[in-house]
């Protein structure tokens, strides 16, 4: 478990290498991560930096943002956005 903890969180001497922790409740990844799903519980709101790009990869696989039954929904050749109250719109 130490060496988990050494090896991939990057915990040591100097603090945590590869996430920050804020007062507000936000976290910071502070090098390329691989999540598989993620479930936001601050706000329900995943960000970036100011002027500054979030890439979100799906390596082959939809992203999909969904807050109850509200989804956006990025694939390869699709686009879409299904709301709460039946509305889908698709690109």
């Amino acid at each position: 478990i130490t060496l988990v903890i050494w090896a991939v969180v990057r915990i040591g001497p100097n603090g945590c290498d590869s996430m920050e922790f804020h007062e507000s409740g936000l976290l910071r990844f502070k090098q390329v991560s691989d999540m598989g799903v993620i479930h936001p519980l601050y706000k329900s709101t995943v960000g970036g930096r100011r002027n500054e790009d979030l890439v979100i990869t799906g390596n082959n696989q939809p992203i999909v943002f969904q807050q109850g039954t509200t989804k956006l929904s990025v694939e390869k050749d699709k686009t879409s956005i299904t709301s709460d109250i039946g509305m889908e719109f698709v690109d």
